[in-house]
């Protein structure tokens, strides 16, 4: 496996984020929202309740944070590929010297580099609104 095509096909990647702001979004907002609605729903659940219940909800955050990260490992490999199938560029990397390890490489780097962006995004968001640290679990 050369590293350099492999790194090479995580640029590539990584330049389709920074010239289309709307990738972003799917990055950094939607996860907020996420986040957002299952926190104000957890502090509408704690409000109403009583006894251990209250307690035991706040996991009901812990869990979103962590299928979100689920969830973005899965669309960052998926999307990564699909991106090269709706350009019609999937042709145009095979034709490189590119093995199908590297290129599956690449996109599990992408998707954990999209991981490690949603994670750090909302572990800060829940530690400021909500006084959860993901980190504290287990």
């Amino acid at each position: 496996m050369n590293f350099h095509v492999i790194w090479a096909l995580v640029l590539r990647y990584l330049f389709l984020y920074t010239r289309t702001p709307l990738r972003l979004v799917e990055l950094i907002f939607w996860p907020v929202v996420e986040l957002l609605i299952w926190g104000y729903l957890m502090l509408f659940i704690q409000s109403n309740t009583s006894g251990e219940f209250p307690r035991i909800i706040t996991y009901l955050l812990g869990a979103m944070i962590l299928w979100d990260v689920i969830f973005r490992a899965q669309q960052g490999v998926a999307i990564s590929f699909l991106e090269d199938v709706w350009t019609r560029n999937l042709l145009n990397i095979f034709v490189a010297p590119v093995r199908t390890r590297e290129y599956l490489a690449a996109t599990f780097a992408v998707g954990g580099i999209r991981i490690g962006i949603t994670v750090t995004v909302l572990a800060l968001v829940s530690v400021l609104l909500y006084a959860f640290n993901i980190f504290s679990l287990g």
